[in-house]
């Protein structure tokens, strides 16, 4: 089957879901407002630049060309990753068998406003034959906007177990270490995490936290932690590779993530499989994956006072975080393994090709 997957290059779950694709043997070929290269995956770029939120108008400028694109390669079925744009450039080339993939961002975030992303949501996922959320959350918006639920299948896209896996390397005794990944941009709320350090630290709580990701906010944040005085205890290292963020989970005992908004989060996914206990806010993604109190502890959103009550309950009773470790890797084998998951997401592809060749209908029930 021939697939066509516009996605950005940039995003790793692009990889993800062409390699999986790949080694199912389907011709995929990747269409990308990014030009990042992907190892072994044909990858066509569209346009120049990587057009980003403010420049939204650059997706539809290219519509033309991506039509081109894909009127020469003919795919069976179209997947696009991120609903509001992707979703949007794939929706005005129509008609081919297509599925969004909305992830969060996408979903959560207004660009122009509330109303205008409102039409473009509609516009988009009325034109998709399904659409794949990676949360239930993602869905309930949508569904909010006027889409038919029974459009909509939610699985997350998961994490390897046999990568992540819980770690050997314990933290050196009478420290605790703290690990976020979400990358330094205002909808992860990193500012909250190092008020919520520079609490713990005033109360003379032995912590060390690595705040993991590159992004528009890492100098500032950076000079936020020299001005608090937290250099020894708190890093911001940027960018790193698949390796080291890895090695940092497993090298830690605590999880955060302060985002504001979010999908079924592939980074909280990770820490889980490696054994973190999660300390997240309070939001509809979050807790479908965290029960507070049980298996994690969750606070209010720009709450710094409630993430430092969260951390020093976290970091101190050892007897939550070793009952949530087996809970939590139990839940993300059952709900969260990718090699499942990209399963899923091939049979919805092959469903929608196959019921749009055989009979024209664009209407895919849910299946999961």
């Amino acid at each position: 089957m021939r697939i066509a997957l516009i996605s950005h290059s940039s995003l790793y779950w692009t990889k993800l879901y062409a390699s999986s694709l790949l080694e199912h043997g389907h011709d995929v070929r990747v269409m990308s407002f990014s030009n990042d290269a992907l190892d072994g995956v044909e990858v066509e770029y569209i346009g120049s630049g990587t057009p980003g939120r403010a420049k939204g108008v650059a997706y539809l400028t290219r519509v033309p060309q991506l039509r081109r694109r894909l009127r020469s390669f003919d795919p069976d079925v179209v997947l696009a990753t991120y609903a509001s744009s992707n979703g949007l450039a794939a929706a005005l080339c129509h008609p081919r068998a297509l599925v969004i993939s909305a992830h969060g961002t996408d979903v959560f975030g207004t660009p122009g406003g509330a109303w205008l992303h409102g039409k473009m949501m509609r516009f988009a996922c009325r034109r998709a034959d399904a659409i794949h959320a990676v949360s239930q959350p993602i869905a309930d918006v949508l569904i909010g906007y006027g889409i038919p639920p029974e459009r909509f299948t939610c699985f997350p896209i998961g994490t390897d177990l046999d990568r992540y896996t819980p770690g050997t390397w314990p933290a050196p005794e009478g420290r605790s270490s703290i690990v976020s990944t979400r990358r330094q941009e205002p909808v992860y709320g990193n500012d909250t995490l190092i008020a919520a350090l520079a609490r713990l630290r005033d109360e003379g709580l032995d912590v060390t936290a690595s705040v993991i990701g590159g992004g528009s906010l890492l100098e500032t944040y950076r000079e936020r932690v020299s001005s608090l005085g937290l250099d020894q205890r708190v890093e911001l290292p940027g960018q790193v590779s698949a390796e080291d963020v890895r090695r940092a989970l497993q090298e830690s005992d605590v999880y955060v993530s302060a985002s504001r908004s979010d999908g079924t989060s592939s980074s909280l996914l990770e820490a889980l499989a490696c054994g973190l206990f999660p300390v997240v806010t309070a939001i509809p993604a979050n807790e479908a994956w965290v029960e507070d109190g049980v298996t994690g502890l969750l606070f209010e959103v720009g709450d710094e006072r409630g993430l430092a009550d969260a951390l020093r309950r976290a970091v101190l009773d050892d007897a939550l975080r070793s009952a949530a470790r087996e809970q939590n890797r139990a839940r993300v084998a059952t709900d969260g393994n990718i090699a499942v998951n990209m399963e899923r997401m091939e049979q919805l592809l092959v469903e929608v090709a196959e019921r749009r060749a055989t009979s024209g209908s664009r209407t895919i029930h849910a299946s999961g």
